[in-house]
């Protein structure tokens, strides 16, 4: 590889690039260089701008400067009229050729050139008099003539009808990529002689994209009196809007255009693949072409798809793309990148026969770190390349994180805004992962001390903007007027926030500015997960601290995970937690190993509270499912305190408009949550909806109310004892040795993947999982990491834990099996030996690698088989082996039927005693090499 600045390369001569357009038969050729709107051609021939602003000028597909334009959605601009053909009589023939790069796919009609009398973006499907011309347009994302014609049917009268044609792409160019387009228009007149019709006409039209032809289309022969039937009519025409109406911008032809030619003939297919490839070494590089993962914040693998020798230039965000250093491209077509800066990279590639140093190169992609830190304290260059220069504002770094990013959050307190309450933290990009309760140290995520994370570490994001909450929460406080209405609004798919403490929200406004004070969702989200964070002192109308009301043709899944909902108030209904999937919408809700404590509604003037003091997961739009997961949650001292119409139930799970799927509830405590008469209130309820989820059960769970409105038959292993918490009056909900909720949970219902209570402590614990969110005696969930390797065969754990990720000091089993052909040889990596299957203890990160080798069945003789004896079978002590020939044995192996290799020997009686009872496989082999094979049973 070769390195060098792009700097030095400025000082080459750019190449000057120009299509080469034939100029047989060419009418005009448009360059739009600096905006020039001149005829290459004629001069009389320039465009004029008849209307809006002049197109802005914007690189070519070469990534050469002020070399094409970009149409703003106002411009109209006109060229004088021409005609396709030379006199009345004569074929008319067109061929219109340009450039395009668009990613406008929509059912509008949008008219890149007109030449006709259309009042509409389209012409009429049964065109009527008076209508005539052509047009190209773009529609659904692919590009296509319009053009009508006429034809005298009555000599006498002189009676006129009028044909419309379309001919579209087959394909879409709605890429963001540029696309060669001719589009070819072919009216072929011949004179019959007849004394009714004197002219028979056929027209046809081609379309191709990227020197290709695309589509095409045929009709005729037409019968006319009229020499003159044409699409070509004595029109002016207007490039980007219709040419005689004035019509919404949703006709407009509003992106990127340039090389535009026409010509008074039909261009050849050679011609035109001519066009497309002059300086095709130039093109600018696809950014689909490559891809960039940082696999470390030094480090960068870059991959190019295709065939070729290619160059990529990198460079610091923050510098210009002059210093960029420029490198071979590995030919395998995987290059990786080492020694970079923990900063963002642009990344380019060009061909590397393009000559031209400035032309060729790909639109930048971005490679950012692996990690963005963020830390209150930071007093370095504030980029978040690490803790000591890290951002101190949250939403610098949700800014410019990119998908699958994550942002560490040190200990501090941090608000979205420092007045203006409509603006919360927005998390707009997919897939990052946003980790709170660092100390600002740590190099690992493993590093993070998650006994800290809600006390000496605490990162907390707060609305409270002036810092001046004081006391008990009511979403009429005076001290919590100017507090943010949303601290966090989710707009990104697939977001993580895990070790944070979401507080002082307050959506007392009005509309969505009433709803989920610490968490709003309502965009469209797959997929959000929140774990290991407390929601606490918020309040509002519904959802007093997570609001989620999603739409999709996707399932969502949501999970709320080691959770504390605490101290949330709403006015109206569901202070923790409210969710509900849109019309036609499925969602899957887990909540897990969470507390929710001292949540109430109330009711706020003649605004009454309407109960389920927790949650409220509801099916109520048109075609919607949900599918709730309530597993190992405490529910504790949560009031319905308000006077609306409700059963004022701790949980709500109705349905009105819409049905629940499968519901997963179970290992549950509820204790002391009250309805709004001060009574023990029901665990589920409806609130005022036409049911309860139907079929509801619940499983080895703890209610005080015993459950009582859910029928005795879906009440299973559970009870309303005293869960007996260590310190109840004190908040530690944690479980007595004698709690009736110890060992008392089923692990079955545990969802897939939780391996730890609320403390970060082992989820089942002494075989069986407790009730509730906490595990009793449980210590403290250290993961350790299996890594296996095998090839030629399989290796089987038991455990089967996910992920293959273990808690300390875990014993698992593992066993190997040969794949057909082949025999289990033995472990290498952290293990060694050929003991199958092995044991193993987890007390640290292991790697594993089974070692297969062949066994090839043709290498038996079955000649020297059947000089082979073997007696006893079965044995129990000695085996013994004759043969008739007496060669000489040069080997003698029994293998398990696992493939593992128990015995190797030259002797003729084999001691098979230490064996344990089962078949095995006999292999014998000579002097010669000649191999025989028995199977033979031990007793």
């Amino acid at each position: 590889m070769f390195k060098k600045l792009l700097s030095l390369l400025l000082f080459f001569i750019t190449i000057s690039i120009t299509a080469q357009v034939p100029s047989s038969g060419l009418i005009s050729h448009y360059k739009f260089t600096n905006g020039s709107l001149n005829d290459e051609v004629s001069s009389g021939a320039s465009l004029t701008n008849t209307a809006g602003s002049l197109p802005k000028s914007i690189n070519d597909r070469f990534g050469s400067s002020v070399s094409a334009i970009e149409n703003d959605q106002s411009a109209k601009i006109r060229r004088s009229n021409f005609t396709s053909y030379q006199s009345i009589g004569d074929d008319h023939t067109l061929s219109f050729s340009f450039w395009m790069k668009t990613n406008t796919n929509d059912g509008n009609a949008r008219n890149l050139y007109d030449k006709s009398n259309k009042s509409n973006a389209e012409f009429s499907t049964s065109p009527v008099s008076g209508e005539k011309g052509l047009a190209i347009i773009l529609k659904n994302g692919k590009i296509g003539v319009q053009y009508i014609f006429g034809r005298i049917d009555n000599i006498v009268s002189g009676g006129r009808r009028y044909i419309r044609r379309t001919n579209f792409s087959n394909t879409n160019i709605a890429d963001d990529q540029w696309h060669h387009v001719t589009i070819t228009i072919r009216a072929d007149i011949t004179s019959t002689g007849s004394a009714v019709y004197q002219n028979t006409t056929v027209f046809s039209s081609s379309i191709y994209v990227d020197g290709i032809l695309d589509n095409s289309e045929n009709i005729g022969p037409v019968l006319s009196f009229d020499p003159n039937i044409s699409f070509d009519e004595d029109l002016s025409s207007y490039l980007f809007q219709v040419r005689s109406a004035s019509l919404s911008s949703s006709t407009y032809y509003s992106d990127s255009f340039d090389d535009f030619a026409i010509h008074n003939r039909i261009l050849s297919a050679a011609e035109i693949q001519n066009i497309y490839r002059e300086n095709e070494d130039c093109l600018i590089f696809p950014t689909t072409d490559f891809t960039i993962t940082r696999t470390s914040n030094n480090n960068v693998e870059l991959v190019i798809n295709g065939s070729g020798s290619f160059n990529i230039a990198y460079h610091k965000s923050s510098e210009p793309f002059s210093n960029a250093t420029i490198i071979s491209a590995n030919p395998s077509g995987t290059t990786s990148i080492s020694g970079l800066d923990p900063v963002r990279y642009f990344f380019y590639v060009k061909n590397q026969n393009c000559n031209d140093p400035n032309l060729g190169w790909s639109e930048a992609k971005i490679s950012g770190t692996s990690i963005l830190y963020v830390n209150a304290s930071a007093v370095g260059n504030n980029d978040g390349a690490d803790w000591t220069n890290a951002y101190t504002d949250i939403q610098d770094a949700l800014t410019v994180a990119l998908d699958g990013e994550e942002i560490w959050i040190a200990k501090g307190t941090y608000t979205p805004d420092s007045s203006d309450r409509t603006n919360p933290f927005t998390i707009n990009t997919e897939n990052v992962k946003i980790y709170g309760g660092f100390d600002g140290t740590e190099i690992s995520l493993s590093a993070r001390d998650n006994s800290l994370i809600h006390n000496v570490n605490r990162t907390i994001l707060s609305g409270d903007l002036q810092g001046n909450d004081n006391g008990s929460i009511f979403v009429n406080k005076p001290d919590r007027s100017d507090n943010s209405y949303h601290v966090v609004d989710i707009r990104g798919d697939n977001v993580l926030l895990d070790g944070v403490t979401i507080s002082g929200g307050h959506a007392n406004g009005a509309n969505d500015f009433r709803l989920g004070a610490a968490i709003y969702i309502t965009s469209n989200i797959d997929k959000f997960t929140i774990r290991n964070s407390r929601l606490e002192e918020n309040a509002g109308v519904i959802g007093g601290a997570l609001y989620s009301r999603v739409s999709g043709s996707s399932v969502q899944n949501y999970n709320v995970d080691s959770c504390i909902f605490k101290n949330n108030v709403s006015t109206n209904v569901a202070a923790a937690l409210f969710a509900t999937p849109g019309d036609n919408t499925s969602m899957n809700f887990t909540i897990s190993n969470s507390l929710f404590e001292n949540n109430r509604t109330e009711d706020n003037g003649s605004a009454l509270g309407r109960g389920l003091s927790a949650i409220w997961l509801r099916a109520f739009n048109t075609g919607s499912v949900i599918s709730p997961t309530i597993v190992n949650n405490t529910f504790v001292n949560n009031r319905n305190e308000g006077t609306g119409s409700s059963d004022f139930a701790t949980v709500g799970l109705s349905q009105e408009n819409g049905t629940f799927g499968t519901i997963n509830i179970a290992n549950n405590i509820f204790w002391g949550n009250t309805d709004n008469s001060g009574n023990t209130s029901l665990a589920f309820g409806r609130r005022t909806d036409s049911s309860i989820a139907p079929g509801i059960s619940v499983s080895n769970s703890i209610d005080e109310n015993n459950f009582s409105n859910i029928p005795m038959g879906n009440v299973i292993n559970s009870s309303n004892s005293d869960p007996l918490f260590t310190d109840a009056v004190n908040g530690d909900f944690t479980l007595q040795t004698v709690s009736p909720a110890v060992d008392s949970g089923d692990n079955t219902k545990i969802p897939t993947g939780i391996v730890t209570d609320l403390l970060g402590k082992v989820r089942i614990h002494n075989t069986t999982v407790d009730i509730g969110a906490y595990e009793f005696g449980a210590t403290s969930y250290l993961p350790r990491y299996l890594t296996i390797n095998a090839v030629n065969g399989t290796v089987s754990t038991n455990p089967n834990f996910t992920n293959g990720i273990y808690n300390d000091g875990t014993s698992i089993e593992l066993t190997a099996t040969p794949a057909s052909g082949y025999q289990f040889d033995g472990w290498s990596g952290d293990v060694t030996g050929t003991t199958n299957p092995l044991t193993i203890t987890m007390d640290a990160d292991k790697t594993v690698t089974a070692m297969f080798s062949a066994v090839t069945a043709s290498v038996v003789d079955l000649e020297f088989n059947k000089e082979v004896k073997v007696y006893p079978i079965p044995a129990t002590d000695i085996l013994n082996i004759e043969i008739v020939n007496e060669y000489q044995i040069k080997k003698v192996v029994i293998y398990s039927l696992l493939g593992k290799k128990v015995i190797e020997t030259k002797e003729t009686k084999v001691n098979i005693s230490e064996l344990v009872n089962g078949v095995y496989l006999l292999m014998v082999t000579n002097e010669e090499g000649r191999v025989a094979s028995r199977r033979i049973i031990k007793m």
